[in-house]
């Protein structure tokens, strides 16, 4: 049992963090290693009558086979589409990072890799201001994940969140380029390289704009072009070198 954990990151919100989780737990899962997706909390969930409905978690049960219940996956839901701690404080209900230790703990007692959903980057305060995403990534002592975007403007992002993560301790997988157009434009074909100079972190898959994801075979060929680049079974033995521990 590998019973390790990778804790993944955006340079910025909306890059693609939900679809690169599920896609890796589903290129995982078809080498036989079990994998789940855990977003420890969960902004922006509107209250129905049935509860939080968790965009994210709802993405990941319609493309993978997940037989837990919403809680162990998403413990924390907040309504407001913000920050964890600001959404936090306003609604007076602090996350507990205790609470989060057992969800955690729960899970990777359960498979061989939990997959880690950050909210945000790495910066995003999480309980306050002093303790942000990068602090939960410290606290479990998970490797990260970078997912990024392809185009302009992508170097400064994905290099300020590597030299962060680094202040902060955190050992660094990989990056993942996310949403590369069809036909790439100039900043598309160089910042990969320039990304891999200045940080001396691999570029593990560059991964296409696919529009409307959901749609029926497009997650699925997302997930080809993944395993397509990306060394799984390296991956997977490099994160389990950082075995999760009960908090």
């Amino acid at each position: 049992m590998l019973h390790g954990g990778i804790f993944v990151t955006g340079t910025d919100t909306g890059v693609g963090k939900t679809v690169v989780t599920a896609a890796l737990c589903k290129v995982m899962t078809a080498v036989k290693i079990r994998a789940v997706p855990f977003k420890p909390v969960q902004t922006g969930a509107p209250l129905t009558e049935g509860g939080f409905f968790r965009e994210d978690l709802a993405f990941y049960r319609r493309n993978l086979e997940i037989d837990l219940p919403d809680d162990w996956l998403s413990p924390v839901c907040y309504e407001a589409p913000l920050a964890p701690a600001v959404a936090a404080a306003l609604s007076d209900q602090p996350v507990d990072l205790d609470v989060l230790d057992q969800f955690l703990w729960r899970l990777a007692n359960r498979c061989d890799m939990v997959l880690v959903e950050g909210a945000g980057g790495l910066a995003v305060p999480l309980t306050t201001p002093d303790f942000t995403m990068a602090d939960l990534a410290c606290r479990w002592r998970l490797p990260l994940l970078i997912v990024g975007r392809a185009g302009l403007g992508t170097i400064n992002h994905t290099v300020l969140t590597v030299r962060y993560a680094r202040e902060k301790g955190i050992p660094l997988l990989g990056i993942i380029l996310n949403g590369a157009s069809v036909t790439p434009d100039l900043a598309e074909q160089t910042s990969p390289e320039m990304i891999r100079r200045m940080t001396g972190i691999p570029i593990l898959a560059r991964l296409p704009h696919m529009g409307d994801i959901s749609q029926a075979g497009l997650f699925a060929e997302y997930c080809r072009l993944l395993a397509a680049q990306l060394d799984i079974h390296k991956l997977t033995e490099e994160a389990a070198r950082h075995a999760i521990d009960r908090p």
